[in-house]
């Protein structure tokens, strides 16, 4: 395929890619974005710029979109043979980079049905249940090219506000580009643990009255095999309270609102050697303020063995888990139902002084961590 300018090349392409397919289940999305990325050049990182053109090259305008409800960022519509992407004239340059990618898989999809009418069973892109996912992975996936993200996470020790920041997107799309990266069934190295975003609604953050009970969880990934099924390995994480379930809130985790109320990243050990008769894991908290105001935290659970991967990261926060676990000890051992001990005799000293705590869940002592501030919550 040869690309060329205008609402030609749009067809040009359709006609080409759905040739060999009939039903839109076949199509698979990285083969069409990296299709699409070839034909029309553009970068493993396109920018505004880069979409602009592109839209251009498509024949695709782009507009205002007047009188839009809350939450709704853009549509695309198709009159007098000539597509339309209409955007809220206020929306972030982050929202706009993200939303153009996504329209225009919707614009491709109906291209693929006017290019084989009565060949190609495709979406209803008015169907937002299921047309949405598929355009959000193109979407993702147009952005943040596979090889080239992988490749850069890497050097940045998974770093991922790192990534955000460089590449100009926005820290929940990164969260969803590394559940598809790094899948269970993905052949991409990567470290093994569950990654957490909690955000709280910008109205409120722009308005300084966002507090800790604000932050829910608006995106979660689980990578390279990492499970919180209630069969998996790591259910008994999330029953005493070692991990955030779905329906919490900053305010409902101890490490959330630990690093909210220190105001810097935090780091714990899960010492399930002790626990649980398996692996350990480190648990970092890194929140993010507006005018002092918390607006999210991020959270990664990464398995002993895979800490390494992220040292960069660690670096740049500047958290140890001795030090950081110091600073916070007093007040997370002031959580109900939390006990935090560095020794056996130490736990067994502290659990004596708060009776109201029961120790069903463990009732053998903690055993001394091979690193030295491992918090060890106990179910109330």
């Amino acid at each position: 395929m040869r690309a060329s300018n205008s609402l030609f090349a749009l067809e040009d392409f359709a006609r080409n890619y759905i040739r060999p397919y009939s039903h839109h289940s076949e199509i698979r999305t990285e083969h069409l974005v990296e299709t699409f990325r070839q034909f029309y050049g553009l970068p493993p990182f396109p920018d505004a710029s880069d979409l602009r053109q592109v839209c251009a090259r498509l024949g695709i305008t782009i507009t205002a979109l007047p009188e839009a409800p809350e939450g709704l960022i853009a549509v695309n519509t198709w009159h007098d043979e000539s597509p339309t992407i209409h955007v809220r004239p206020d929306a972030s340059m982050k929202q706009w980079e993200t939303t153009i990618p996504h329209e225009i898989r919707e614009v491709l999809e109906n291209a693929f049905k006017r290019a084989k009418p009565k060949g190609y069973a495709g979406l209803d892109t008015h169907d937002n249940r299921a047309m949405n996912g598929k355009s959000d992975r193109f979407a993702g996936h147009l952005l943040m090219q596979s090889e080239a993200t992988h490749e850069r996470l890497w050097e940045l020790g998974f770093d991922l506000p790192r990534f955000a920041s460089e590449r100009g997107r926005s820290l929940s799309s990164v969260v969803v580009r590394l559940q598809e990266l790094y899948s269970k069934s993905s052949s991409s190295a990567g470290p093994v643990g569950g990654v957490w975003l909690f955000e709280a609604p910008w109205r409120l953050v722009a308005r300084g009255r966002a507090s800790a009970s604000d932050l829910v969880i608006r995106q979660r990934a689980h990578i390279k095999g990492f499970s919180l099924s209630k069969r998996g390995p790591h259910a008994l994480f999330l029953e005493h309270g070692l991990l955030p379930r779905r329906e919490l809130s900053a305010a409902q985790y101890a490490l959330t609102e630990a690093a909210i109320e220190v105001g810097r990243p935090v780091m714990i050990e899960i010492d399930r050697g002790a626990l649980f008769d398996g692996e350990n894991y480190f648990v970092i908290a890194e929140p993010f303020f507006v005018r002092w105001v918390p607006w999210r935290v991020l959270v990664f659970a990464v398995r002993d063995d895979s800490l390494w991967i992220l040292a960069p990261w660690i670096d740049r926060l500047g958290v140890e888990v001795t030090d950081r676990f110091v600073q916070f000890e007093d007040w997370l051992n002031s959580r109900p139902g939390f006990i935090v001990a560095r020794t056996p005799r130490q736990f067994e000293r502290r659990l004596r002084q708060r009776p109201e705590v029961q120790t069903q869940y463990y009732p053998a002592p903690l055993r001394e961590s091979s690193v030295p501030g491992t918090a060890a919550p106990v179910r109330t």
